[in-house]
């Protein structure tokens, strides 16, 4: 003889597996689109350019290379203003050279653009227009000013030939007509991510 009870639980124990199954459902359609979106710091061009400054600033002439990152339509301008504040190291802006690097030669095709700011003729952020995201390295590397030139490009001193001198043209510490000329500059430049 059954009680009525007996088929109650039986039905309620059904409800409980269909809702765990429909959780785990739910669960799984969220976490693929949280997949899609970047939570890692790291991987946001500020926040590398401004770890590899630093690293970069207690290691003069030493080149560091950041990993991966991505430029998106949200997140698509690096400039020198903020790039030094986030760094917090004592520099100046003056004193940081932002650079199109590999991307320079690309004439649009690779999405970047440099912007100045007033009269300057020095890149003070390098923005990203292209649809969709954009991966990227930096290339971060500080020297004395007026010598920076000399340790990159294919000069006879140079140490650093994968970096053109070109990428340090028109910039404010490279200059040896000023006194940012004596003081440690450095060179932040845009790089193709090969993996």
């Amino acid at each position: 003889m059954k009680l009525i009870g007996e088929r109650g639980q039986a039905f309620s124990t059904f409800k409980l597996l269909i809702a765990a199954i429909v959780a785990v459902v739910i669960l799984m359609i969220l976490l693929s689109i949280l997949g899609y979106i970047n939570f890692s710091p790291r991987n946001q061009p500020i926040v590398s350019a401004a770890d590899s400054l630093k690293a970069a600033y207690q290691t003069p002439s030493e080149l560091v290379t950041s990993q991966k990152v991505t430029f998106t339509k949200s997140n698509n301008t690096l400039s020198r203003l903020t790039v030094v504040e986030r760094a917090n190291i004592g520099i100046s802006p003056e004193q940081v050279c932002l650079s199109l690097g590999d991307f320079a030669g690309l004439a649009g095709q690779g999405g970047f653009d440099g912007g100045v700011d007033g009269d300057s003729p020095n890149v003070n952020r390098i923005m990203y227009k292209g649809g969709g995201s954009r991966d990227a390295k930096l290339s971060v590397l500080c020297y004395t000013g007026a010598n920076l030139p000399d340790i990159i490009g294919d000069g006879e001193d140079a140490i650093y030939t994968e970096i053109e001198k070109s990428w340090v043209d028109g910039c404010d510490c490279t200059d040896e007509s000023n006194d940012l000329s004596k003081q440690t500059c450095c060179l932040i430049a845009l790089r193709v991510a090969t993996r």
